[in-house]
């Protein structure tokens, strides 16, 4: 099984909960980057940020971020939440 850009424990116990929380807080509320979202049983399972692309190239933004719960991976969440992004920019 394929784990791309899986983000290491170690790292993650590092992570502070009201700080990461103040963060999305702040991204949501500018609105920039672009946040898509996918929703199961009222409850997020996967989401995927996107901002204008910072390279100098034709593409008009890049994928930042992109997370799907493990229980919902290889069932086709992620390519909708690309699709959605591509459709987008």
């Amino acid at each position: 099984m394929l784990n791309f850009g899986a983000i290491d424990n170690e790292f993650l116990s590092t992570m502070n909960y009201d700080d990461r929380a103040k963060r999305w807080n702040k991204i949501l509320t500018q609105n920039s980057p672009t946040t898509f979202v996918a929703v199961q049983n009222d409850g997020i399972i996967a989401f995927a940020s996107v901002g204008e692309n910072r390279d100098k190239n034709d593409y008009k933004g890049e994928i930042n971020a992109i997370y799907i719960l493990k229980k919902y991976g290889y069932n086709g969440v992620g390519t909708k939440l690309f699709n959605k992004v591509i459709n987008t920019y």
